[in-house]
């Protein structure tokens, strides 16, 4: 399997993948639908369009930040953003980049 190395982090594509590895955790980032319930997590990336970074950004997720899942629902999220709950679709939730 290819390393998918950028900044000295591994971007998983799926979950599979991430069960067949043998990485640190703090080596690791995915997208935040892949974040594990109640772990802080460093935000890493914001993607999307200029609208809809500007939005993310406005609501607490900035590169640098702190997020954590409270709960998903198919893929739609309650997470935990600057001591704010905010409920993220899955669409949104895609864009966002965490990492340990």
């Amino acid at each position: 399997m290819p390393d998918n190395r950028v900044d000295g982090r591994l971007y998983l594509d799926n979950l599979a993948d991430d069960m067949q590895l043998h990485h640190t955790k703090e080596d690791v980032v995915m997208p935040l639908t892949m974040a594990p319930m109640g772990e802080k997590l460093e935000i890493i990336k914001v993607g999307g369009n200029p609208k809809t970074k500007k939005h993310l950004e406005n609501i607490g997720f900035v590169p640098g930040g702190l997020v954590s899942v409270i709960s998903a629902i198919e893929g739609n999220l309650i997470v935990n953003v600057k001591e704010t709950r905010v409920a993220v679709s899955k669409e949104m939730a895609l864009k966002i980049t965490v990492g340990a």
